[in-house]
């Protein structure tokens, strides 16, 4: 916790149960990374803490960026201050990396975790006066809020520029929520948006969905509902995803044809994924979801699997998303193997393909079938011998036993 008129003030550790102050430094005493000199201190206009432990915190009157190590004793020489100009809101990759917008500079620059700046940075935001910044976990772009040109900048994480997606009127706030999409406070337009990352037709990103948060007509009553001013971590992204010790890995199968039945999901088979070789406390989530093309997808809500359970996932494309989650000592769960059953020979829809996946086959020999009828591996919708003869060398067990 650390307050913030207009210079750094004291930051503050804070029981979690009682709210008791445990440990506390004056960040006006924080010298320069440069040299060492104290110049009046940093931090303290928003921030997070990393998953590394650093604290990281803004000032725009400073013009520095606070870098703090909370695993070193605390005092204010345990932090740095970083030159950043108009330093501003604050936004982290997955691998650590920091992205800090410099509102009207109009431009934004991104800091190593151990608090250089990338060469090459600052770079031009393409917009005015950028304030709250996020990440997509999934593809590492950075998402700039730039309120005075009413827009939201796009950026592959090189900060090469790949949209501006305009928003409503004087955005301050971004952030990611657990589907990937991003969410702006709209300050003067007194509205919430929500972008699709796959939206437009460039596929770069669009508005979806609006939310009128009503305006402050009746200051009297001491309600005031709309004017949201926000450009910290909203949603929670950041804390789940960055400062936690978790990581994401996801993927895309395209099925090949519309309506496409997919099997089930099967993970750690291999004896190195076994529970007896998981370290203790930690976990494996994975997650699935299917819609007919990739701009559906990427608004289609996740299903949290079962290995080797039916997903009841239907469309040509599959995304499948594995969260791993350390346990409190920093270990990774182990991720050994993971595989999607091929429902084509899967007849009687047991996760298996044996004797009697064939026998049903051969009941219904020489008939037509429709696309994706798992008794047509060879796709040309008719149940034959030669479908048959294409799923015995399928079957997932030896000599294609039950």
């Amino acid at each position: 916790m650390a307050g913030y008129p207009f210079a750094p003030q004291v930051f503050e550790k804070l029981n979690g149960a009682t709210g008791a102050t445990m440990a506390s430094f004056n960040a006006t005493l924080v010298p320069d990374i440069s040299d060492n000199i104290v110049r009046g201190g940093c931090g303290g206009y928003g921030g997070f803490i990393d998953k590394n432990g650093i604290l990281w915190s803004a000032t725009i009157s400073q013009n520095r960026l606070l870098r703090y190590d909370t695993n070193l004793p605390v005092s204010p020489s345990s932090g740095r201050c970083i030159v950043v100009s108009l330093s501003y809101g604050l936004g982290v990759e997955p691998n650590g990396d920091v992205w800090n917008n410099m509102w009207t500079n109009n431009t934004i620059t991104k800091v190593t975790p151990a608090g250089g700046i990338f060469a090459g940075f600052p770079k031009a935001t393409g917009g005015s006066a950028g304030r709250g910044v996020a990440v997509t976990p999934t593809d590492s772009n950075i998402w700039g809020a730039n309120s005075s040109s009413n827009n939201v900048t796009r950026y592959f994480n090189t900060g090469v520029i790949r949209k501006l997606v305009p928003v409503g009127a004087h955005p301050t706030g971004v952030a990611v929520d657990n589907k990937g999409r991003v969410w702006v406070t709209n300050f003067i337009g007194n509205s919430v948006m929500r972008i699709d990352p796959a939206g437009g037709v460039d596929g770069l990103g669009a508005v979806d969905l609006t939310i009128s948060l009503g305006s402050f007509d009746n200051p009297g009553v001491g309600v005031r509902a709309g004017n949201p001013y926000n450009y910290s971590d909203m949603t929670g992204t950041v804390a789940l995803g960055s400062t936690s010790a978790q990581g994401i890995w996801d993927v895309i199968r395209n099925g090949g044809h519309a309506g496409k039945k997919w099997g089930a999901v099967r993970w750690n088979d291999e004896p190195q994924g076994a529970p007896g070789n998981q370290p203790a406390l930690t976990e494996i989530v994975v997650e699935g979801r299917a819609a007919a093309s990739l701009a559906a997808l990427s608004s289609t809500a996740y299903l949290v699997l079962t290995s080797g359970a039916q997903t009841g996932l239907f469309g040509q494309f599959l995304e499948i998303r594995t969260t791993l989650k350390a346990n409190p000592s920093e270990q990774s769960p182990i991720l050994s193997d993971l595989s999607v059953m091929n429902l084509s020979c899967q007849v009687d829809a047991d996760a298996d393909v044996d004797i009697d996946d064939i026998a049903l086959i051969n009941a219904v020999r020489n008939t037509a079938v429709s696309a994706g009828d798992p008794r047509d591996p060879d796709g040309d919708l008719r149940a034959t011998v030669l479908d048959a003869r294409l799923c015995a060398t399928r079957c997932t067990k030896p000599n294609c036993a039950r």
